[in-house]
């Protein structure tokens, strides 16, 4: 997952929890999927604003983009 600010970039990966929201684009490969079209374990790269929650999973509330990757790292 990417963070990118007016100064920089930061790649977390982990377990995170987000909110569905009709605001977001979700994405796979540029086409535009479903929300419902993932599933728990995907791995995704999320564009997001705001703070995370340092909880177990982390929580991120403002979600912009949701691409849903091909590759198979487990983190």
């Amino acid at each position: 997952m990417r963070k990118r600010t007016d100064r920089f970039l930061m790649i977390f990966r982990g377990r995170f929890i987000f909110p569905v929201m009709k605001v977001t684009s979700y994405l796979r490969r540029g086409t535009r999927i479903s929300p419902k079209d993932l599933e728990e374990g995907d791995n995704i790269s999320i564009t997001f604003t705001g703070l995370v929650q340092e909880t177990s999973p982390a929580g991120i509330q403002e979600v912009l983009k949701v691409q849903l990757l091909d590759d198979d790292f487990e983190g």
